[in-house]
């Protein structure tokens, strides 16, 4: 809105209080709902004073702030606080290329042959049916309207030990991701829930793919991409199979699947006449990545709530919503649910489950010396994984 327009900013003083955390966070709760999308401001701070140290409250709207940007905010703060105390002037790193530049590139994008090439790879997508999940036959489902509000979350943790495995110790084996061995965790769980090999689920990515030559680091923006992708667990059942098997499926995804979105709501419709987008799993999963501890140590994370981010009427749009993230160096799980299909403890035992299935995957790493190569590793497109196995062993 311009420099012009004012900052929602606020102090609270709770000091003397009593219930000054419950005071708190009731005014948590207002100030996340407070947010106007029409009028502004998208963004409101407020500092509340209590009687063991200080909270700093920073609400953004979602449309305009994603994961990544939160690193780049909370980095230059850290840094202006720094330079404050400091006494120095207060000097940030350079910008980086604008959001409206990088949508309007987005557009021209949407037209280009290397995107409508990637149409056979999203035909193939489309037409695997989507996985009905199994609800919960006991459950009343007289309300079907799927919104935020009649939503749970379980919250699976990690232990730091387990976690700092899987971070640095597990990758080695396949030369995997964290992405590949959660998703081969995750097609575990799914096949032994509803039976089928194939689990089709919707993943969200970063989106900031290289596009043209524009340079995204430090833009502030939601850049999110979403996209359907189908696990496919192979015949044969032991780890590394399973490991190598989604990690080759992943690297097949063109351009980590920013092109889908794009695709389906800018392509032009004459381009895209044999694409139907109809295929709407209903499993939602996201790795956000580590979140530090604290930042140049001035800022930790509290442990209070920073309040309901989502309004009780906004839909909910998957029967299963799962979102992972590092931070106080343990990963965290959380499955979003609605009460009205599911009982807590099925989601509990999904949970469990897929904790299990992923300590194991871990565990299995650990225990291999040698890096195990796939065909995504080498600059040879004519090998699919057992004829690469085959080679590497008569070697």
């Amino acid at each position: 809105r311009g420099l012009d327009h004012s900052l929602g900013f606020e102090i609270m003083d709770f000091r003397d209080l009593n219930d000054g955390v419950s005071q708190m966070e009731s005014h948590i709760n207002l100030t996340q709902a407070s947010i106007d999308l029409r009028n502004g401001p998208l963004m409101k701070v407020v500092l509340y004073q209590l009687p063991d140290g200080d909270r700093l409250l920073m609400v953004i709207h979602h449309l305009v702030v994603d994961g990544i940007s939160w690193r780049i905010l909370s980095n230059d703060i850290a840094q202006g606080y720094q330079q404050y105390t400091q006494g120095r002037p207060l000097r940030f790193s350079l910008k980086t290329d604008s959001f409206k530049h990088w949508s309007e590139q987005l557009r021209d994008y949407s037209r280009s042959e290397a995107l409508l090439e990637e149409k056979v790879y999203w035909q193939a997508i489309e037409s695997t049916p989507a996985n009905t999940l199994p609800r919960d036959a006991d459950v009343p489902s007289q309300q079907e309207n799927n919104c935020f509000g009649v939503t749970q979350t379980v919250t699976i943790s990690l232990s730091k030990e387990t976690t700092e495995g899987l971070l640095t110790q597990s990758n080695h084996a396949f030369n995997t991701e964290i992405n590949d061995l959660l998703l081969t965790a995750l097609a575990r769980t799914m096949t032994q829930w509803h039976g089928s090999s194939k689990t089709s689920i919707i993943l969200e990515g970063h989106g900031r793919e290289p596009l043209h030559d524009l340079n995204i680091t430090r833009t502030v923006g939601w850049f999110t991409s979403i996209f359907p992708i189908v696990l496919e667990l192979p015949d044969k059942e032991d780890t590394g199979n399973q490991i190598k098997h989604i990690k080759e499926l992943l690297r097949k995804i063109p351009n980590k699947g920013m092109g889908y979105g794009v695709l389906r709501y800018l392509t032009p419709e004459a381009d895209k006449t044999d694409l139907s987008f109809q295929n709407n799993p209903t499993i939602c999963f996201n790795y956000l990545g580590q979140f530090a501890e604290e930042s140049e140590g001035f800022f930790q994370f509290a442990e209070e709530s920073s309040g309901e981010a989502i309004g009780p009427k906004a839909a909910f749009l998957y029967d299963l919503d799962i979102n992972c993230l590092v931070i106080h160096h343990k990963l965290e799980i959380y499955l979003r649910y609605n009460k009205h299909y599911y009982q807590h403890e099925t989601i509990e035992k999904i949970g469990t489950n897929f904790k299990q299935q992923l300590k194991e995957i871990i565990h299995y790493c650990m225990q291999i010396k040698e890096t195990h190569i796939t065909p995504s590793d080498i600059d040879y497109d004519g090998l699919n994984i057992d004829e690469l196995d085959e080679v590497l062993n008569s070697l």
